[in-house]
């Protein structure tokens, strides 16, 4: 049971299962690879909670560039401003306290950043996202 923590966490996977008897030529939708006595199989199927996680992931990277271009100091807290398109947007949404905690914002707010907020324009999944942070108080 803790190698199959260990391995969801360092692959950044959501479920590891083991088994002893697995089929390599089986499973559409995996992709599946074997050495010697091992045999990995691997999920490829993008469900619409992994594609907004995903999403999510994809705008704590950027708003961690963001913060960089910025100067911020790694403890710094900052407010972050996301104006995205409605399906970044909903997923920033779902995954809001994933997107504060790795970016260490105090507030979220889905719209447009105030004019004194430092700015950049992002590519997420090929589509325009304008971020904004404010050093918080």
């Amino acid at each position: 049971a803790r190698f199959a923590e260990d391995l969801r966490d360092e692959l950044t996977v959501e479920v590891v299962e083991t088994a002893t008897d697995l089929d390599a030529t089986s499973g559409s939708g995996f992709a599946v690879a074997t050495e010697g006595a091992v045999t990995v199989a691997l999920d490829t199927e993008i469900t619409p909670e992994l594609r907004r996680k995903g999403l999510a992931r994809a705008v704590a990277h950027q708003v961690q560039l963001l913060r960089k271009h910025a100067g911020l100091g790694v403890a710094d807290r900052i407010r972050l401003f996301v104006s995205a398109y409605a399906d970044v947007a909903d997923a920033v949404a779902a995954h809001r306290d994933y997107v504060c905690a790795e970016t260490l914002a105090l507030g979220l707010t889905l719209g447009a950043p105030p004019p004194d907020a430092v700015v950049q324009d992002a590519r997420v999944d090929g589509r325009h996202v304008a971020l904004g942070i404010e050093r918080a108080p």
